[in-house]
């Protein structure tokens, strides 16, 4: 691929979310768990976050609904595959137990 600018740069970046998904990749083979479980047990439960999680099932009804202005985005499946660089939510109305 050719660069989107030249090296070295100070006013230019492209974003990517590569590092996320290789650091999620790093906490999985450092602690034998999935993602998920290692967010889980190392971060959400210690901070009380108790209504927040992973998303990861595409037939998960539990999220609320996101929209783009007024209309509903209906993005499970690409939401279940974004994994640690932004699939995080956190449902306000039920309990997750």
């Amino acid at each position: 691929m050719k660069p989107n600018f030249e090296p070295g740069k100070k006013t230019k970046a492209h974003y990517s979310d590569t590092n996320f998904q290789l650091l999620g990749k790093i906490i999985e083979t450092v602690t034998g768990m999935t993602i998920s479980q290692a967010l889980s047990k190392y971060i959400f439960k210690p901070l009380g976050l108790e209504k927040t999680y992973l998303y990861q099932d595409s037939t998960d009804t539990l999220p609320e609904t996101m929209y783009y202005k007024k209309e509903p985005l209906p993005i499970p499946m690409a939401m279940s595959s974004f994994g640690p660089d932004g699939g995080f939510f956190h449902h306000l109305n039920q309990s997750l137990n």
